[in-house]
């Protein structure tokens, strides 16, 4: 006797699909290059994915970069921006790197 198996496509969420796309574009760099991310790179990403105003974007850029050098370890970052997306805990590294981007404080 035989069953037939049904399947799902797997549906890959959009922030992830956003996500990939910048990593091999902008931030790939990290680690593997020199780890320069061009500053209308990262206004562009977060413009588009974080709707962020351009101000804000550009301010962040001069807080996490060292004139244009991440000064972030690239583990972290990746950590950070996976709790940002899925973790529902307000303490986690995430949550709190989301709130110094969109600038939320509650």
């Amino acid at each position: 006797m035989c069953r037939q198996i049904q399947t799902k496509t797997l549906q890959i969420p959009q922030w992830y699909l956003r996500y990939m796309d910048v990593y091999f574009d902008v931030f790939d760099r990290l680690g593997n290059s020199d780890g320069w991310v061009e500053k209308e790179e990262w206004v562009t990403y977060y413009g588009k994915c974080l709707k962020s105003p351009q101000e804000r974007s550009e301010k962040y850029f001069k807080k996490i970069t060292y004139d244009g050098r991440i000064t972030i370890d690239r583990g972290v970052w990746h950590l950070w921006f996976i709790q940002m997306n899925m973790s529902d805990d307000v303490n986690s590294p995430g949550d709190m790197f989301i709130r110094m981007c969109t600038e939320k404080q509650d």
